[in-house]
Order: structure tokens, then C-alpha cells, then sequence
């Protein structure tokens, strides 16, 4: 960090700056999220799709002979083997309304920073290490 410049100009600088470890976050939360549409023109399947045992709501089917009547309750289960699949003018879009991510830990490291005309009126540090 250096501050002034030698060439005259005003501002703080920072060359490189890098914590000796990761910065580690407890918890990350991210609201209110929206991905605009994103327009794919083909996706294709890079093998067979096999969907086992998918099962349709179960029905039921009604027979009334009169005096005496039957109802036959049926779940079809369906197990589907698709050689290839392609999927054609696919449109998308999400929204999400809260994203919470646990337990982060990532390597910052800061380049090229600056700021010119940078007031500071209070800077309170407990410890600094280098």
C-alpha cells in the first residue's frame, strides 16, 4: 500500500493483498434471485435414459352390474428405456427465493486495487498479523 503516489496523484493503492488462509464464512444467504429466460435450441442426451419404475397416480375403475357393483383400483408402474434423447426449442428461467449456502471457505487474494479521495474516519483493528 502506498499513499501519496510519486507521480503526485491522490488516492490509496493496493498492489496484491492476501490473507494467510482461506476466508471462511459460517453462513451465506442470497435472496429474491432471478435468472432471466435463456433460450437453448437442442440438448441432447449423451446415452440411453433409463427412468425405472415410474408410477402414474393410481385409479380407480368402476363396475356396476346392477345389484352388485366393483370398483378396480390400479397403480401402473412403468419402467421407460429411452435409446436417445433430444429435447428442441427449450426455453428456461428460475426464480429463487432464498439461496442459503453453509460452511463456506474460499482463497481470496485482492490485485490492483484503488480509491482516490478516500476519507476514513474511524478505523478500529484487534489484531493485525503479517
Amino acid at each position: 500500500m502506498c499513499r501519496p503516489d510519486p507521480n503526485g496523484e491522490s488516492g490509496l493503492k493496493v498492489g496484491e493483498l492476501a490473507p494467510s488462509g482461506p476466508l471462511r464464512l459460517p453462513a451465506v444467504e442470497v435472496g429474491n434471485i432471478r435468472v432471466p429466460t435463456a433460450q437453448v435450441p437442442n440438448i441432447v442426451s449423451q446415452g440411453a435414459v433409463d427412468i425405472a419404475n415410474a408410477q402414474a397416480t393410481r385409479r380407480g375403475v368402476e363396475l356396476d352390474l346392477g345389484v352388485i357393483g366393483f370398483t378396480f383400483w390400479v397403480a401402473p408402474v412403468v419402467d421407460i428405456h429411452i435409446g436417445a434423447l433430444t429435447l428442441s426449442d427449450v426455453s428456461l428461467s428460475a426464480a429463487i427465493d432464498r439461496l442459503r449456502v453453509e460452511g463456506v471457505s474460499l482463497p481470496v487474494t485482492v490485485h490492483g486495487v484503488s480509491a482516490g479521495d478516500l476519507k476514513l474516519n474511524q478505523l478500529t483493528v484487534n489484531q493485525i498479523s503479517l
